[in-house]
């Protein structure tokens, strides 16, 4: 085997076959070191880390790399990997590995710096801690400041703000320029700490324009506004980054920025986001190790599953086969589904969902054609398989096929291999009742949200506004609300829905009313009606503009009272404005002047003449 196999090795590799491509190369370490190290070069440039993992585990799993030098390295390679993706769990026995390899105060030193991290990885905050204060002072300056900077954060994840003040001080006694832009981030999170969080996004936001790294720590401005009460710029923010953080290679800050954006969906009730971001959440959390027993899948099934939030089926069917996957209890999980004449299959595959569509013929004998005659048994042993034929995933080890009806005209078929067939029925029958209890919650919930957007057409037709305040936000549900608004946002704080006002309305007044007549200036002023619903916490607007009837009138000065009698005009009223003072308290001066100019404005409108 030479370097120049590549193209050979690429082939066995996309077959799962490269790790047993170098049989005769076990025998010479540092030669198959050197292939190895290769073709990982060769896969970092296609970014395909999950096979870079599995090709550097291997030999490390399998002990046939005894030279120690060669051993480390492969190690020190997979340990970049794993920094790099932020895969704690996998790092952490890594590091185990690597403590009985190194000998160099160097590697000892940066070990140390490694379990730090680890640690952080895991929240176990104060071994963390412990790990980097037992690390000396004599280290270079740029460390020292790292390890200080590092313990200042970790200290106010155990709640010991005395603490991290008097590490950051430590490290800027090392760099006083603060030339390390980590410096900004430790004194945000002291800010934050200290509940100032205007102060703190002021830092957050030099921070975030300093940094090379765009993508990491995310979660601090999110966090920020919601403790601000500014969720829509939070959404906004979230928004804005969602598609490249799918794409981030780093798990953690995935896992942080999708953990802080679901507190602030939540709090916005978006329960569309909300299920997106709990399947991402729940993707990364099972890839970072899963459940090795049946009774522990059990329990995660109930505790993960039973009210987690889905928008469509596939959703679900894709959830719960990627739980069960991890434990490869079931060598097959098929989802069918019927529709008149064809049958249409989802089975999971390598952490995907796959669709497939198949067909069966009157002499076929498997457990799709007795699905489609309604003729099924709910269990298949082994005896009755060996007649089947024409079954896509039924093969010579096969032990027993589970079939469940979960919705009119769709299935669960499982196959099994093993022979411990009670604990394993049991288990299908829970993921039965369980795929069936989340199905029947999705129907509830696409129906009210049909009838919803059906009703919010028809609304937007008539030029209604509809709006949802919750938690000190205002939701913009329709077009029209947008329009009266003169906004095209989802979502906008309740100061800023005030701010559009020409004199503020506040929650408590709503809640007193049914109805409301409010000023928007939004291009000029318009007059809006709103209706007002209340539903426990949640109030509803559903607003319509009203027209103003404008009057013209004749300009005269002042000065006409003396010179002559004012032809038509009957009566005479002299408005005296005094002591407004208790009236207009809750105003600005910018808004006050224009309140003034306003009111004069409606008095001439509102006469024949006036002065």
């Amino acid at each position: 085997m030479t370097l120049e196999n590549l193209d050979k090795i690429k082939e066995f590799t996309e077959k799962n076959e490269f790790l047993k491509l170098l049989p005769e190369l076990e025998s010479d370490s540092s030669k198959y070191v050197k292939v190895l190290f290769e073709f990982v070069n060769f896969l970092i440039l296609s970014k395909d880390y999950e096979t870079i993992v599995m090709c550097l585990e291997y030999p490390l799993k399998n002990d046939f790399i005894q030279k120690r030098e060669d051993r480390l390295e492969i190690i020190n390679k997979l340990l970049g990997i794993l920094l790099k993706i932020e895969d704690f769990y996998k790092l952490k026995s890594v590091l185990d590995l690597r403590k009985d390899l190194i000998v160099k105060d160097s590697d000892f030193l940066m070990q140390k710096f490694y379990m730090a991290v680890c640690y952080e990885g895991l929240d176990e905050f104060d071994l963390a801690i412990e790990t980097l204060v037992s690390i000396k002072d004599n280290i270079s300056n740029a460390n020292l400041v790292n390890k200080y900077l590092k313990l200042s954060m970790l200290s106010l994840k155990v709640n010991d703000l005395e603490k991290a003040e008097e590490y950051y001080n430590l490290a800027l006694y090392f760099d006083k320029t603060r030339k390390n832009t980590a410096f900004l981030l430790a004194e945000c999170d002291l800010w934050i700490e200290k509940k100032n969080y205007l102060k703190a996004l002021e830092v957050y936001e030099d921070y975030y324009i300093k940094t090379k790294n765009k993508y990491r720590y995310l979660d601090r401005y999110i966090n920020i506004q919601m403790a601000l009460n500014q969720e829509a710029e939070g959404y906004s923010f979230y928004k804005k980054h969602f598609d490249i953080m799918t794409k981030v290679l780093s798990k953690q800050s995935r896992l942080q920025f999708y953990e802080a954006a679901l507190k602030l969906v939540k709090r916005l009730e978006n329960r569309s986001e909300e299920a997106t971001l709990e399947g991402l959440i729940k993707d990364i959390k099972s890839s970072l190790g899963g459940f090795t027993d049946n009774s522990s899948l059990l329990i995660k099934l109930i505790d993960e599953f039973y009210n987690m939030t889905f928008i469509q089926k596939r959703d679900i069917i894709r959830a719960v086969f990627k739980s069960l996957d991890e434990v490869n209890v079931f060598s097959k999980m098929v989802y069918v589904q019927l529709d008149s004449k064809k049958i249409y299959l989802k089975h999971f595959s390598k952490g995907l969902l796959l669709e497939k569509e198949i067909e069966c013929f009157e002499n076929d004998r498997s457990v799709y054609k007795e699905i489609s005659d309604f003729k099924f048994n709910e269990v298949y042993v082994k005896d009755q398989l060996k007649t089947f034929s024409n079954d896509p995933y039924l093969n010579d080890k096969t032990q027993n096929i589970f079939v469940k009806e979960v919705e009119e005209f769709s299935y669960l078929v499982f196959y099994y291999e093993r022979f411990e067939y009670f604990n394993t029925k049991k288990l299908f029958d829970l993921v039965s009742v369980l795929i069936k209890k989340l199905i029947l919650d999705i129907n509830r919930f696409s129906g009210k949200v049909r009838l919803l957007d059906s009703l919010l057409n028809v609304l937007n037709q008539e030029s209604y506004g509809v709006y949802a305040l919750r938690n000190n936000n205002l939701e913009l549900l329709n077009q029209e609300a947008k329009k009266l608004l003169g906004i095209d946002k989802e979502y906008i704080s309740i100061e800023e829905f005030q701010n559009r006002l020409v004199k503020n309305i506040y929650v408590d007044e709503l809640l007193k009313k049914d109805e409301i007549v409010l000023k928007i200036d939004s291009f000029g002023i318009s007059l809006v009606r709103f209706i007002i619903y209340r539903d426990e916490f949640d109030i509803y607007l559903v607003g319509k503009k009203e027209e103003i009837q404008d009057k013209r009138s004749k300009y005269l000065e002042f000065g006409d009272l003396k010179n002559r009698v004012v032809k038509d005009d009957n009566s005479l009223i002299l408005i005296n404005l005094r002591d407004y003072h208790e009236l207009f308290k809750d105003y600005s001066l910018s808004r006050y002047n224009d309140l003034l100019s306003r009111m004069y404005d409606v008095i001439k409108l509102s006469s024949r003449n006036y002065f």
